[in-house]
This record gives C-alpha cells, structure tokens and sequence, in this order.
C-alpha cells in the first residue's frame, strides 16, 4: 500500500501536473475561491476556517488540508476597499508531500446601480509557496535485502531538491446582485500562477506551476416562505486537467433578525467523475458551521471503498462598529 501511495503522489506531483488542492465547501472558503471576494460580506471584518481530510482508507497518513484567512470589508474605513490574508497548509500521504502557502489580496467595489443592487468587485493577489518533501518514511525495492526490509541499505533513487519556493500572482473579479426580495447571485472568474513560474522540485527538473482558471456562480432564491434554494457551480481548469462541481443547499430560517439570526441548511453536491458530497450545517448569530462528506465513486473505488474525505468549515462575521456616541451636556432651561 505505501508503494500505491508512494505512486500516486508522485503522479501528482511530477508527470501530472494536476491541480492545486480545493475545498468541497469552495463557497465557505472565498479568500482561496477568488480575490475578488475579498471584502464581499455585511459586517467589518470575517474570519474563516477550513479543514479537509480525505483518504484515510487507502493511506495511513491521510491528506490533510488546512486554511485560515481573514478580510476586512472597508478597509481603513476607505469605502469599497478590501484586504484579506489566507494561509494554506497541505500535507499528503507517507512522504509528507507539503504545499505551504500565504496570499495577500485586495479587492475594490463598483456599485453598479445607486441602489447597490449590482456591483462589479476585481482585485489582486500575491503570495507565497513553499513545497517540501520528506523521504523519510518511504521504502525502495533496493532496500530489501533478499529476506527482508532493511532500512540502513542505501538506495539508488533520487529525488532530487527536499524544497522549492514560487512567488505565484493572481487576480480575480466577481458580480454581485441582491435584492429586496433577498435573491442574490453572484459569479466570478479568477486567474492563479499567472507567471507560471518553474517548481525546480523532484529529479531536479524545471516543472511548471500551470495558470488555473475558476469559474464559480452561486444563487439564492426563496421558495417559501423561510426557505431559500442555493445553488451553485464551480469550474477549474488547470493544465490539461479540469473540475467541474455542481449542486445546492437548502436553507431554514428559524430567526431572520439581523443581530439574532439562526438558520439550519444541508445539500448535495457531485464532482463530476469522482465523489458525492453531502453538506449540512447552520448559523448562529454571526457564525456559520459546516460539515460535508466526500463519496468517492470513480475508479479508485477499489481501494477506497468509496470512502472519501471530511471537511469543516466555520466562519466568523464581526458586525460593523457602530459609530462612538458624542456626549453632550446639557444646561437648564433657566440659565
């Protein structure tokens, strides 16, 4: 098993060129979907929260993906402007395979309409990549010694660099619409690694960080009364690999107030060729929990029993400052 492994992180790594690693609750993970999302939330600053594991049936180190950013709506109190930082940690399988990365990202406001019902954002982002590799738990055909696995014979393979660093850029720009009806909808497009810098990595060779594009649309809609359809759909395309996810939540709110909102949702989702996903979760003044399951059902079913991946994800919403009360004195009638 750690051979299958072993292989499938290097087809990953090196002749694949695949994708770089996402969330199943992209929409609960804005800052990484899209810079352009940067700022797009009622309240002053949001705090976010991701956390995947997946193939734990096929590994004993199962991929582990972490993510924590935080965006201000108005930055420095400038209208329209936004400014969010993510930090992203991905960590796969016996040889410990590392992306660590951190973005900065700004985004920027049009209101298309004096009612604010449409509105364009577009924004930057700049970050910073690290991979590694640990060579440390993996074993090698030349290693066996004829009776057994010998871990102190040397072996012929070479993997070339433990490290590589990529200073990847990207930009994104998001639609927006919202009414008084509560309809909202919102579609993006965003462009990562645009520079495709070289990943001088494994066997010392000059790989490519390839350009991704996303396309991602989420609508909401009520149905009746207290009830409300989420839709959405998520496009990546990057190589000569691509993703398409689509699906909707449903949402219940129980208390619709701004300052005590509670609200329950679940949903279904597919990745078209490889899992289900299964998402339920809820809000709670300004909170917001999620929980989702991978399925998996494409070929690997045979070793992974169509078990797939969990994933969490909460965020965090501090409402606007209200503005500080001026203290007047007051003097008497009389005087």
């Amino acid at each position: 098993m750690r051979y299958l492994f072993f292989g499938i992180t290097m087809i990953l790594v090196l002749g694949a060129k695949a994708q770089d690693i996402h969330f199943s609750q992209f929409y609960d993970s804005p800052v990484n979907l899209n810079p352009a999302t940067v700022g797009d939330f009622d309240g002053s600053y949001r705090f976010v929260g991701n956390f995947r594991r997946q193939w734990a049936s096929i590994s004993s180190n199962p991929f582990r993906t972490t993510s924590f950013s935080v965006d201000a709506h108005d930055f420095l109190k400038l209208r329209n402007l936004g400014l969010g930082v993510v930090f992203f940690q991905d960590i796969a399988g016996d040889s410990r395979l590392q992306n660590l990365r951190g973005n900065l990202a700004l985004s920027y406001r049009i209101r298309l309409s004096k009612d604010s019902v449409h509105a364009l954002a577009f924004g930057p982002k700049i970050g910073f990549n690290q991979y590694s590799l640990d060579y440390s738990n993996l074993r090698f055909g030349d290693q066996f010694n004829g009776h057994r696995y010998d871990p102190n014979l040397p072996t012929s393979q070479n993997f070339g660099a433990e490290k590589s660093i990529a200073l990847p850029l990207g930009a994104g720009v998001l639609y927006s619409y919202q009414d008084k009806e509560l309809r909202e909808a919102k579609i993006g497009f965003a462009i990562d690694n645009i520079s495709e810098q070289s990943k001088n990595f494994l066997f010392g060779g000059g790989g490519i960080i390839q350009r991704r594009y996303t396309a991602h649309a989420q609508i909401v809609f009520p149905f009746r009364p207290n009830w409300y359809a989420e839709p959405f759909a998520l496009y990546m395309k990057q190589g000569v690999y691509q993703q398409f996810n689509i699906g909707s939540n449903v949402r219940y709110d129980m208390d619709p107030r701004k300052y005590n909102y509670r609200a329950v949702f679940a949903g279904a989702s597919t990745r078209v060729g490889d899992a289900a996903n299964l998402t339920a979760g809820l809000y709670y003044g300004a909170w917001k929990f999620g929980l989702s399951y991978d399925i998996n059902y494409s070929r690997l079913t045979a070793a992974s029993n169509y078990r797939g991946g969990a994933e969490i994800a909460v965020i965090y919403i501090m409402p606007a400052m209200l503005p500080k009360r001026v203290k007047y004195k007051y003097c008497p009638d009389y005087l």
